[in-house]
């Protein structure tokens, strides 16, 4: 879990909305920051999935829930 705090992190850095789930975190489907995180060792896979990413800091809970494709990004190395 330390590796996938790691990656969080670097997500959270990039202002990237982001859903955190106990073995993967979920974005929606960005180049940039998919070539980022597999440059530091994530397995990122394309999937299509409900995407309710964290409402951050200065959000009221989560953000609304909506369907499109999201990128999975496993913390497998």
């Amino acid at each position: 879990t330390g590796y996938l705090v790691q990656l969080a992190w670097h997500i959270g850095n990039r202002h990237t909305p982001c859903q955190i789930e106990s073995e993967r975190l979920l974005i929606q489907n960005d180049v940039v920051i998919g070539h980022m995180l597999e440059h530091l060792g994530a397995t990122v896979t394309q999937i299509d999935a409900p995407f309710t990413p964290e409402g951050g800091a200065y959000g009221h809970g989560r953000t609304h829930s909506h369907e499109h494709g999201a990128t999975a990004h496993d913390h497998d190395r």
